[in-house]
C-alpha cells in the first residue's frame, strides 16, 4: 500500500528557517525538523565559526581540523593569496637551458632538473627507439657499412648504430642514414666517453 504523500502540514526548518511541507504520516511521527539532508547535517555538525586570515569572512571549520592547524583560509584563493601555499621557484633545465617554474615542495621532495618538455621527451625517446622506423634506420646503417665497425675494421660481433648528430640534440636527422655509423659495442661506448670527457680510452 502506498503511503499518501499529499502535504498535511507546513514546517519551518530549524537551520534555514524555511518553510516546507510535510505529509500526514511524517506529522504523526512528529520529528521533522529539517527541510533537507544538507540542514540534517548542519544539525549534528560540532563546526566552530572561524574568520579567514586573508579576507576576514568568518566560515565554518571542524574541530579536528583547527587542532592539525588546518582550517585557516576560506577557500583556495585565500589560501594561494597568503603567499604560504607551496609557493614556486624559478629553475634551469639542464638539457634545453629553458628556465621553468617548479613548486617548493617538489624542489624539496624531487628536485626537478628538467623542464616538463625534457621530462616527457625521455618516454618518447624509449618510444621511437622501440618502434620501426629506428629498426629500419638501424637496418639501414648495418647494411650500407657491410656488418664491419668503422672505428677498428672488424667485421660481425656485437655491433651497434651510432648517431653522428646526437638523437637529443637533432631530432630531424634522427633516422637519416647518413647520420649513422656502424660500432662495436666496446668502441660505440668509448666512442661516447671521448665525446664527454674529450679523452678517448
Amino acid at each position: 500500500m502506498r503511503r499518501n504523500n499529499t502535504v498535511a502540514a507546513v514546517v519551518v526548518c530549524a537551520i534555514c528557517s524555511q518553510e516546507f511541507g510535510i505529509p500526514a504520516w511524517r506529522q504523526r511521527r512528529g520529528d521533522v525538523k529539517y527541510c533537507s539532508k544538507t540542514c540534517l547535517a548542519a544539525s549534528q555538525s560540532k563546526s566552530t565559526q572561524q574568520a579567514c586570515e586573508t579576507c576576514n569572512i568568518t566560515f565554518a571549520v571542524r574541530p579536528s581540523r583547527t587542532t592539525r592547524g588546518k582550517g585557516k583560509y576560506c577557500s583556495l584563493e585565500c589560501r594561494r593569496a597568503s603567499g604560504r601555499y607551496n609557493p614556486s621557484v624559478q629553475r634551469t633545465c639542464k638539457w634545453c637551458g629553458q628556465s621553468f617554474k617548479s613548486f617548493a615542495s617538489t624542489v624539496a621532495r624531487w628536485p626537478a632538473e628538467e623542464c616538463q618538455e625534457c621530462w616527457h621527451s625521455k618516454f618518447r625517446t624509449t618510444r621511437d627507439r622501440n618502434g620501426w622506423e629506428y629498426r629500419a634506420w638501424r637496418a639501414a646503417v648495418y647494411r650500407r657499412d657491410n656488418y664491419i665497425c668503422r672505428l677498428c675494421g672488424i667485421p660481425g660481433g656485437k655491433l651497434h648504430a651510432h648517431h653522428i648528430e646526437l638523437w637529443s640534440r637533432c631530432p630531424e636527422l634522427r633516422f637519416e642514414v647518413s647520420n649513422g655509423l656502424t660500432l662495436h659495442e666496446e668502441c660505440h661506448r668509448a666512442l661516447h666517453i671521448e665525446q664527454k670527457t674529450g679523452f678517448f680510452s
